[in-house]
């Protein structure tokens, strides 16, 4: 049975961080001020994701699955999770920045149906050759389920 929840002890953050360590190229999901999801099948871990909350808004930081996970859309389980998360706590705007060589990821956010800014944000600094997505969570979890797959 799969499982995604919040990762809050040490002994959960030691095991994701060793995860990232064998997994993932996403290191942005070491900062403490990250807060991470864990997907776990009989308590084995199989993914992570991780945002940071600001006041205004989330930002996306990134997401890793276990290889032989792929197909089964876990990323996108684990990314509703996150936004659901994020919305539980009045947060309506979530953006994220993609380097623009990574199409995972930006596939990743397409499926949950991110939008491509064509320009970036007043308060979020564009890092070198990166996009920024956006999306507003307002009526996400209202529209038929159909929509955001």
């Amino acid at each position: 049975m799969l499982t995604i929840t919040q990762v809050e002890s040490l002994e959960e953050k030691e095991k994701v961080h060793e995860f990232i360590k064998q997994y993932g190229k996403a290191s942005q999901l070491n900062d403490n001020k990250c807060i991470l999801m864990a997907a776990k099948e009989r308590e084995q871990l199989i993914g992570i994701g991780g945002f940071t909350l600001l006041s205004k808004y989330a930002m996306l930081k990134g997401i890793i699955v276990k290889p032989g996970y792929e197909k089964e859309q876990l990323d996108i389980s684990i990314g509703k999770a996150m936004l659901n998360f994020i919305e539980r706590r009045n947060i309506k705007k979530v953006y994220a920045q993609n380097d623009k060589n990574n199409i995972y990821f930006r596939r990743f956010l397409q499926a949950l149906t991110f939008i491509l800014l064509e320009k970036g944000h007043e308060d979020i600094t564009l890092k070198e050759n990166h996009e920024i997505y956006f999306l507003d969570l307002t009526y996400y979890f209202k529209k038929s389920c159909c929509k955001h797959r």
